[in-house]
């Protein structure tokens, strides 16, 4: 009996490959059908093994069963080989040739079913070109706005900036004034601390007796014109702008305080520069000015009269035009700014706001 069920069922399994192999619908079905004739071949092989360990017989079937299979798979024509089949797994099981081919129909539909679950390869090729796309999308997006922030920043640092820059321009500005401001109480409090000039102490002198010899010729005393007077003055400004020139920072204040010093300088400067760049043709109002600030500087004369030069700021079209320069000096100044001032002839004021006679200017 155990011999007649291995038998049996080894047909079955044989009659089962064949009926699927030439079945019509698994010639489209292609890796789903040899997935389905493997799983039916695993169950036949475990069927086989089962029964094998049941009966010591189990090895003459077995030579049965590889005879059967190797039948089926010489045979060249299907239709007779599943007519073969059907008739010997029918007289061997006792099944009919309809529940045979039932049974592969199940199958094939079994396989069918699974295949249609399975997504296509081009499907899922366009879901993941899809997602790749949506990658991109989301990466340009965010390099978008990084880049927006990015800018949106830089502005706002460089708005800081400027407005650091300009903030530290008005503390400079401040700082020179102050500076300015305490170069003036400095000078002036070297002025009023200079000694006055000490008194010739007089002598009683005895009288000359009634005798009286002849007087020795005297030479007529030599006439000191006003350029007399202030050639030295002009002659060591223009040695002091040479060396204030080719100084920086505090070399530069200790020239310019020693020269204001040793001639006493006194500041001027126009009191409606403003006004007259609304108006060009406003002629200038000079007036005294602290020496920090001022752009000229007057040398005191004989009679109230004062000799002036410009200060040691750099000349510029401002000052030319606006701050009394052209009305105070002739010069050869063509709108270039300059540092290097040659003064030829100085001007000469009435006070320290009448031009009386215009000096001479020479820039390089």
């Amino acid at each position: 009996m155990e011999t007649n069920k291995k038998l049996r069922l080894t047909g079955l399994a044989a009659l089962t490959v064949l009926a699927l192999a030439q079945h019509p619908v698994l010639a489209a079905a292609g890796d789903e059908r040899k997935d389905a004739l493997k799983d039916l071949s695993g169950k036949s092989s475990a069927a086989e093994k089962a029964t094998d360990s049941a009966s010591t017989g189990a090895s003459s079937t077995s030579s049965a069963a590889e005879h059967v299979r190797s039948a089926a798979d010489s045979t060249t024509s299907a239709a007779d080989a599943t007519d073969r089949a059907t008739s010997a797994a029918g007289g061997a099981t006792g099944m009919t040739p309809e529940d045979v081919r039932g049974i592969a129909d199940q199958a094939v539909q079994n396989a069918l079913i699974a295949r249609d679950q399975e997504p296509s390869a081009f499907a899922l090729g366009a879901l993941i070109l899809g997602v790749l796309a949506l990658v991109l999308a989301l990466i340009a997006l965010v390099c978008a706005l990084r880049k927006g922030s990015d800018a949106k920043r830089a502005a706002r640092v460089r708005q800081q900036m400027d407005a650091d820059r300009e903030h530290l321009e008005q503390r400079l500005a401040g700082c020179e004034d102050e500076i300015l401001r305490l170069g003036d109480e400095v000078a002036a409090l070297r002025r009023s601390a200079s000694p006055a000039p000490a008194r010739a102490q007089s002598y009683a002198v005895a009288p000359a007796p009634s005798y009286q010899a002849p007087a020795a010729p005297t030479a007529p005393r030599p006439v000191v014109t006003e350029a007399m007077r202030y050639e030295a003055f002009i002659k060591a400004y223009n040695e002091r702008r040479i060396a204030a020139a080719g100084a920086t920072g505090l070399a530069v204040r200790n020239i310019r305080d020693d020269f204001i010093n040793e001639y006493q300088l006194r500041g001027i400067s126009c009191a409606n520069d403003l006004a007259r760049m609304q108006q060009p043709g406003m002629p200038a109002a000079f007036a005294e000015q602290g020496i920090g600030r001022a752009d000229f500087w007057a040398y005191a004369l004989p009679g109230g009269r004062y000799a002036v030069v410009p200060s040691f700021r750099e000349y510029t079209q401002e000052l030319h035009a606006q701050g009394g320069g052209s009305d105070a000096f002739d010069s050869n100044f063509r709108g270039t700014s300059s540092h290097n001032i040659t003064v030829l002839r100085p001007a000469i004021f009435q006070g320290l706001t009448t031009v009386e006679q215009k000096g001479q200017l020479q820039l390089s």
